[in-house]
């Protein structure tokens, strides 16, 4: 069965942490170095896992909406706010996840790099607000930006949100629940799938508290790429200046 092209959003950043820093050609703007937000060192986080028998696939749906005045059937998230910090091994580098309006406005900045060996995206910051997709290099000064309704699926399209597709696409993706269990003392629902390789994630009201995916890898054998969530703020106040492109950046409309 071939899904929808609306239901299925571009892993932009997800392509970017396989394919590594690409050259681009630079628009003709005036570059800028913009600093990425601190992150607090990852802990770890213990977890129980508790079964859950019910077959029902279908938990706290979230829908691909226009940002702005969300109802609540069509909140991407159901927390106003929050602040997370991830660690994400494949990188070995922090990230941070803004979330305000129920998701309506999100961003998503990438650390520079804490050590060792490792591929870095070609874009460490990523913004959806009023409508339009922004991702830049903060380093480069260089970015693009298209219209785009909030994206579907969590961390700006890391992950596609296949727990929230009708029952016969959630079967193509081979969709099951794991359970339940508890993390950063959040009781968190599990869903395995494939979806451009094996993907596990924990979500707490549609937030990924986890996640890992398996793809392969040209060379042969598996990339392993895991995100963890380190620590969550909620109903927290956002700096607008989190979904706003410094004027110094150079964009290039897609």
């Amino acid at each position: 069965m071939i899904v929808p092209i609306h239901r299925i959003i571009p892993l932009i950043f997800l392509a970017a942490i396989l394919t590594g820093c690409r050259n681009r050609e630079e628009p003709a703007h005036t570059p800028a170095t913009v600093s990425t937000p601190a992150s607090p060192v990852p802990d770890s986080a213990a977890s129980s896992v508790t079964v859950d028998s019910s077959q029902s696939l279908v938990d706290d749906a979230q829908v691909t909406i226009s940002p702005g005045g969300l109802p609540d059937s069509l909140r991407k998230y159901e927390i106003e706010s929050a602040i997370v910090e991830y660690w994400n091994s494949w990188l070995n580098r922090r990230q941070t996840l803004y979330i305000d309006d129920f998701g309506s406005k999100e961003a998503y900045y990438t650390a520079p790099e804490m050590g060792g060996a490792s591929p870095a995206p070609p874009y460490d910051v990523s913004i959806q607000a009023d409508g339009w997709r922004y991702d830049y290099s903060s380093t480069a000064g260089i970015g693009q930006s298209q219209r785009k309704d909030v994206a579907s699926g969590p961390l700006l399209g890391v992950v596609q949100d296949v727990w929230s597709l009708p029952e016969n696409l959630q079967q193509e993706f081979a969709l099951r629940k794991l359970g339940r269990k508890k993390l950063l003392g959040k009781d968190a629902t599990g869903y395995a799938f494939n979806y451009n390789g094996r993907t596990e994630v924990w979500l707490w009201k549609g937030i990924p508290l986890s996640m890992e995916i398996v793809r392969q890898v040209e060379q042969g054998g598996e990339a392993v790429i895991g995100f963890e969530a380190t620590s969550i703020r909620t109903d927290v106040e956002i700096p607008a200046e989190k979904f706003q492109v410094p004027a110094t950046i150079a964009l290039k409309q897609l």
